[in-house]
């Protein structure tokens, strides 16, 4: 797998020399629209990393809530994915997610 590093964006500059403010907004807007896109991909980014792929399912515990779990399939079988979450009485399992 092809591992992207993110880098964080230049400052918004400062605007206040620019005097039209339909020029300001328009700026402060695609600002804002940037911003929102460098947090949705160093999201997702970060939500691969919390994927493991696996020749067989681990005991569920709390280091695998919120994890997803590639269970590679053997022979014609297909992949399997699992999400790791806690049962809400103290335990913790994972349930399989069907695509």
């Amino acid at each position: 797998m092809r591992t992207q590093q993110s880098r964080p964006l230049n400052p918004v500059p400062k605007f206040d020399k620019i005097s039209d403010e339909s020029v300001k907004q328009f700026c402060k807007d695609l600002a804002d629209s940037l911003t929102k896109i460098h947090r949705n991909i160093s999201d997702d980014i970060s939500s691969m990393q919390n994927l493991d792929t696996v020749d067989s399912l681990p005991t569920a515990s709390k280091e695998y809530r919120g994890r997803l779990v590639v269970l590679k399939g053997s022979g014609t079988g297909a992949d399997r994915v699992f999400l790791g979450v806690d049962t809400g009485s103290g335990g913790h399992a994972f349930k399989e997610i069907t695509l």
